[in-house]
Protein backbone atom coordinates (compact mmCIF):
# COMPACT_ATOMS: atom_id res chain seq x y z
CA UNK A 1 0.00 0.00 0.00
CA UNK A 2 1.42 3.27 -0.93
CA UNK A 3 2.07 5.89 1.54
CA UNK A 4 2.18 10.13 1.28
CA UNK A 5 3.36 11.19 4.77
CA UNK A 6 5.49 14.15 6.23
CA UNK A 7 7.88 12.87 8.67
CA UNK A 8 8.76 16.18 10.98
CA UNK A 9 7.55 18.36 8.21
CA UNK A 10 9.27 16.61 5.62
CA UNK A 11 7.27 15.25 2.82
CA UNK A 12 7.77 11.33 2.31
CA UNK A 13 6.67 8.67 -0.16
CA UNK A 14 6.56 5.01 1.00
CA UNK A 15 5.12 1.47 -0.07
CA UNK A 16 4.79 -0.72 2.97
CA UNK A 17 3.56 -4.66 2.75
CA UNK A 18 2.45 -6.69 5.35
CA UNK A 19 3.91 -10.56 5.34
CA UNK A 20 2.39 -13.45 7.42
CA UNK A 21 0.82 -12.28 11.45
CA UNK A 22 3.42 -9.89 12.30
CA UNK A 23 6.35 -9.20 9.60
CA UNK A 24 6.29 -5.73 7.08
CA UNK A 25 8.18 -4.77 4.19
CA UNK A 26 8.57 -0.98 3.73
CA UNK A 27 10.54 0.61 0.82
CA UNK A 28 11.36 4.35 0.57
CA UNK A 29 12.99 6.64 -1.98
CA UNK A 30 16.08 5.72 -0.97
CA UNK A 31 15.61 2.19 1.35
CA UNK A 32 14.14 -1.02 2.15
CA UNK A 33 13.43 -2.10 5.12
CA UNK A 34 12.00 -5.74 6.58
CA UNK A 35 9.80 -5.32 9.85
CA UNK A 36 8.97 -7.81 12.16
CA UNK A 37 7.40 -6.26 15.25
CA UNK A 38 5.38 -7.06 18.44
CA UNK A 39 3.37 -5.06 20.40
CA UNK A 40 4.76 -4.71 23.71
CA UNK A 41 1.63 -2.41 25.82
CA UNK A 42 -1.00 -0.05 24.25
CA UNK A 43 1.62 2.37 23.07
CA UNK A 44 4.80 0.55 22.32
CA UNK A 45 5.99 -1.47 20.42
CA UNK A 46 8.78 -3.65 19.73
CA UNK A 47 10.59 -3.63 15.97
CA UNK A 48 13.51 -6.14 14.58
CA UNK A 49 14.66 -4.26 11.58
CA UNK A 50 16.89 -5.57 8.40
CA UNK A 51 17.80 -2.75 6.46
CA UNK A 52 19.65 -4.28 3.56
CA UNK A 53 21.72 -6.95 6.05
CA UNK A 54 22.24 -4.02 8.75
CA UNK A 55 19.60 -5.47 11.46
CA UNK A 56 18.83 -3.96 14.87
CA UNK A 57 16.24 -4.72 17.14
CA UNK A 58 14.31 -0.93 18.92
CA UNK A 59 11.50 -0.07 21.11
CA UNK A 60 9.18 2.75 19.54
CA UNK A 61 6.48 4.15 22.12
CA UNK A 62 4.07 6.31 19.89
CA UNK A 63 1.61 9.06 21.37
CA UNK A 64 -1.54 10.71 19.20
CA UNK A 65 -1.16 14.18 18.53
CA UNK A 66 -3.31 16.42 17.01
CA UNK A 67 -2.16 16.54 13.52
CA UNK A 68 -0.73 12.68 13.25
CA UNK A 69 0.93 10.18 15.31
CA UNK A 70 4.75 10.94 17.64
CA UNK A 71 6.86 8.31 17.38
CA UNK A 72 9.57 8.01 20.04
CA UNK A 73 12.87 5.54 19.16
CA UNK A 74 16.00 6.04 21.04
CA UNK A 75 14.43 9.39 22.80
CA UNK A 76 14.12 10.64 19.00
CA UNK A 77 10.88 12.18 18.27
CA UNK A 78 9.51 11.59 14.89
CA UNK A 79 5.40 13.23 14.17
CA UNK A 80 4.50 11.53 11.16
CA UNK A 81 1.35 13.02 9.67
CA UNK A 82 -0.71 10.78 6.46
CA UNK A 83 -0.97 13.33 3.87
CA UNK A 84 -2.81 11.28 1.38
CA UNK A 85 -6.92 12.87 1.30
CA UNK A 86 -8.88 10.05 1.88
CA UNK A 87 -6.77 9.05 5.02
CA UNK A 88 -5.97 12.04 6.59
CA UNK A 89 -9.24 12.14 8.59
CA UNK A 90 -9.00 12.85 12.07
CA UNK A 91 -9.89 10.57 14.85
CA UNK A 92 -12.30 12.38 16.69
CA UNK A 93 -12.94 10.65 20.36
CA UNK A 94 -16.25 9.03 21.72
CA UNK A 95 -14.55 8.18 25.35
CA UNK A 96 -12.11 5.49 24.15
CA UNK A 97 -14.00 5.44 20.61
CA UNK A 98 -12.95 7.08 17.75
CA UNK A 99 -15.50 8.31 14.87
CA UNK A 100 -13.56 6.29 12.22
CA UNK A 101 -12.72 2.77 12.25
CA UNK A 102 -9.52 1.79 11.59
CA UNK A 103 -6.97 -1.38 12.49
CA UNK A 104 -4.86 -0.24 15.83
CA UNK A 105 -1.98 -2.30 13.84
CA UNK A 106 -1.30 -3.89 9.79
CA UNK A 107 -3.55 -6.23 9.52
CA UNK A 108 -5.88 -8.61 7.16
CA UNK A 109 -9.87 -8.25 6.92
CA UNK A 110 -11.02 -11.34 7.72
CA UNK A 111 -14.76 -10.01 8.00
CA UNK A 112 -17.05 -7.08 6.94
CA UNK A 113 -20.03 -7.69 9.12
CA UNK A 114 -22.09 -4.15 7.91
CA UNK A 115 -22.90 -2.77 4.37
CA UNK A 116 -23.47 0.16 3.24
CA UNK A 117 -26.92 1.35 4.33
CA UNK A 118 -27.30 -0.22 7.52
CA UNK A 119 -28.00 1.12 10.45
CA UNK A 120 -25.98 0.69 13.75
CA UNK A 121 -26.03 1.14 17.27
CA UNK A 122 -22.18 2.24 19.59
CA UNK A 123 -20.33 -0.69 20.38
CA UNK A 124 -22.02 -2.89 17.47
CA UNK A 125 -19.36 -5.75 15.82
CA UNK A 126 -18.55 -3.92 12.13
CA UNK A 127 -15.59 -5.54 11.20
CA UNK A 128 -12.63 -8.21 12.26
CA UNK A 129 -9.50 -8.00 11.46
CA UNK A 130 -6.50 -10.44 12.41
CA UNK A 131 -2.79 -9.27 13.19
CA UNK A 132 -0.27 -11.75 14.51
CA UNK A 133 -2.62 -14.61 14.49
CA UNK A 134 -5.15 -12.39 16.84
CA UNK A 135 -8.68 -11.60 15.66
CA UNK A 136 -10.02 -8.16 16.89
CA UNK A 137 -13.33 -7.01 15.97
CA UNK A 138 -13.82 -3.11 15.45
CA UNK A 139 -17.08 -1.54 16.37
CA UNK A 140 -19.08 1.24 15.71
CA UNK A 141 -17.90 4.24 17.38
CA UNK A 142 -21.94 5.86 18.03
CA UNK A 143 -25.16 5.20 16.69
CA UNK A 144 -25.49 5.51 12.71
CA UNK A 145 -26.10 4.62 9.07
CA UNK A 146 -22.83 2.67 7.23
CA UNK A 147 -22.16 5.37 4.45
CA UNK A 148 -18.70 3.66 2.86
CA UNK A 149 -17.17 0.45 2.85
CA UNK A 150 -13.41 1.39 1.87
CA UNK A 151 -12.19 -2.63 2.14
CA UNK A 152 -12.98 -5.76 1.36
CA UNK A 153 -12.45 -9.07 2.89
CA UNK A 154 -8.51 -10.62 2.96
CA UNK A 155 -7.74 -6.93 1.81
CA UNK A 156 -4.32 -5.69 4.18
CA UNK A 157 -4.57 -2.51 6.06
CA UNK A 158 -2.77 -0.23 7.86
CA UNK A 159 -3.64 1.85 10.90
CA UNK A 160 -5.07 5.09 9.63
CA UNK A 161 -7.04 3.43 6.76
CA UNK A 162 -10.66 4.15 6.85
CA UNK A 163 -12.11 0.76 6.78
CA UNK A 164 -16.09 1.64 7.53
CA UNK A 165 -17.32 5.09 7.12
CA UNK A 166 -20.31 5.93 9.51
CA UNK A 167 -22.42 8.93 9.47
CA UNK A 168 -23.34 10.27 13.21
CA UNK A 169 -27.48 9.21 13.63
CA UNK A 170 -29.63 12.22 14.05
CA UNK A 171 -32.57 10.47 15.64
CA UNK A 172 -33.30 7.05 17.04
CA UNK A 173 -32.32 4.08 15.14
CA UNK A 174 -34.75 1.02 14.53
CA UNK A 175 -33.04 -1.69 13.44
Amino acid sequence: MEYNLNVNKQKTKLHADTHGGNKLSVVTEKNRFDVEYCPVSENRICLKIDNNGSKKQVVAYIADEADGKRVFINGVGYLIENIDPVKRKKAKKHGNLSEIITPPTPAVVIKIMVNAGDLVKKEQDVIVVSAMKMETTLVAPFDGKVTKINTSEGNRVMPGDVLVEIGKNQGNLKN
